[in-house]
């Protein structure tokens, strides 16, 4: 019926097929990382491919009440690993991860693995904890400048924590 009427260049769209998700993907996680371990590697004797693993902590302020929350995650393969390394500790970061279980003589045990980790900020350099200096003392007219108080934690929207001690 309607073969007749020309579609003037017309292409109906395809519906979008929805990304690809990981198998037990997880909504990304972002704050401050603050603990790298020590990189394990080793090669696998079967393929002689090449393995690394690296373990790292975040942590970030809680919404749900005034202390951080920390998570443990594990990042595998060579080049995750070695780009991983230029990310040093304080950086906001982003990550994605998803969740695996495993069962081993009747316990139960569970992983975070990320398979991506974003730096928030580009070229951030840590600003080093330093000691104050000390000066000679203030005579006559002149004042001494009080020292500038830098947060020791900034999650990725700038909230500082207020008190962290739980009493």
């Amino acid at each position: 019926m309607y073969e007749d009427y020309p579609n003037y260049g017309y292409q109906p769209q395809q519906p979008q097929q929805p990304q690809q998700k990981r198998q037990n993907e997880m909504p990304p996680v972002s704050g401050k990382l603050v603990w790298k371990g020590d990189i394990r590697e080793g090669r696998n004797e079967r393929t002689g491919n090449e393995w690394k693993l690296q373990d790292f902590a975040i942590e970030w302020l809680n919404e749900d009440s005034q202390y951080e929350s920390h998570a443990v995650f594990t990042m595998s393969g060579v080049d995750k690993v070695n780009s991983f390394r230029n990310i040093p500790l304080g950086t906001p970061v982003e990550v994605s991860f998803s969740l695996d279980g495993r069962e081993s003589n009747g316990r139960w045990y569970g992983q975070l693995k990320a398979w991506r980790v974003r730096s928030l900020v580009q070229n951030y350099q840590p600003q080093a904890q330093q000691r104050p200096r000390q000066q000679a003392p203030a005579t006559g007219n002149q004042r001494q400048a009080a020292p500038q108080q830098m947060p020791l934690f900034e999650s990725a929207q700038g909230l500082a924590p207020k008190d962290d001690m739980p009493f």
